[in-house]
């Protein structure tokens, strides 16, 4: 019985600590590199990034390897929620909801960790949840590294 107890106790402590609702969805289209429209229409932004206009050199890059990573594939989708109910999930000014994509393998790779490790995005403070710090120092070695749009000229994006 004490054994039982203790993996109730985890799984709802799991489940209480959770900042995020998450479900797993077909990718329909990306129309940009952090806007992402599933089947049946539901639209997100990626939670803490931001990416150049499309028509901005690192712009088509971006949703160029986002379009490859996702498009028409399975991934995991992780909403922003302030109280882990899908009452607290945060919408930006247009009404679409924020949310973490994980793809590949085990659903294991971070698609907003890409594009700023390639330089492709940057970190934007307001919509940068706890437990997304690690985004600064992605975005930190690839401005080190003058990649995308830290590298030749392209910083304005």
């Amino acid at each position: 019985m004490h054994r039982s107890s203790t993996i109730v106790f985890a799984l709802i402590f799991t489940i209480l600590a959770a900042p995020v609702i998450a479900n797993t969805l077909i990718v329909a289209e990306v129309h940009s590199g952090c806007l992402i429209e599933f089947e049946g229409g539901f639209t997100v932004h990626l939670t803490g990034i931001s990416v150049p206009e499309p028509e901005s050199r690192s712009g088509r890059e971006a949703h160029d390897c986002a379009k490859r990573r996702l498009e028409g594939r399975r991934v995991a989708v992780f909403t922003w929620t302030t109280d882990n109910t899908a009452a607290g999930i945060v919408y930006g000014a247009d009404g679409l909801a924020f949310s973490k994509i994980m793809y590949g393998d085990g659903l294991s790779s971070d698609i907003a960790a890409e594009l700023l490790e390639r330089g492709l995005a940057r970190v934007v403070s307001d919509h940068l949840p706890e437990g997304f710090e690690h985004y600064r120092e992605i975005e930190a070695r690839a401005k080190a590294r003058r990649l995308g749009l830290w590298g030749n000229g392209q910083s304005k994006g």
